[in-house]
């Protein structure tokens, strides 16, 4: 009795490999198999205003311009899907402080990005990076 292929595993396996080969060897030698892109990290920047601006009466037409372009740029990252959420905290005193959570192709993507920062280059607020993973979102996002 005569066996079909099909009934053959190991004949099948050698037959696909010998397939493989043969478009390997037609690709050429500097040919590569095309790198799997790493998914995008999520990352954490914390901005805190310099100490001066903590009272809202130092503040003057320059700090109002950069923070304007620097919420202006969060909404361009938002508007990219770069940005995942911006918020701030609302007490008026050396302990308030903003988040950024963004997600970029590498740490120094991520940092480029927090450099890049109008409130960060002007020098108004500094700003630290962190690796981050959001575990839980509710549904919609945003505020209720």
């Amino acid at each position: 009795m005569k066996r079909s292929m099909r009934s053959r595993p190991a004949v099948r396996r050698a037959a696909a490999a010998a397939i493989l080969l043969c478009l390997a060897a037609a690709a050429g030698p500097g040919a590569a198999a095309p790198a799997a892109q790493a998914p995008p990290g999520q990352y954490l920047i914390r901005l805190q205003p310099i100490p001066r601006l903590v009272d809202p009466a130092n503040w003057t037409e320059k700090e109002n311009r950069v923070v304007a372009e620097h919420f202006g740029r969060l909404q361009r990252l938002l508007d990219e899907g770069t940005l995942i959420l911006a918020g701030r905290t609302l007490n008026e005193d050396e302990t308030m402080f903003g988040i950024v959570i963004l997600e970029a192709a590498s740490e120094a993507e991520a940092r480029r990005l927090m450099n890049e920062d109008p409130a960060v280059k002007e020098g108004i607020m500094t700003a630290r990076l962190f690796p981050y993973r959001v575990a839980l979102i509710r549904k919609g996002g945003g505020s209720p």
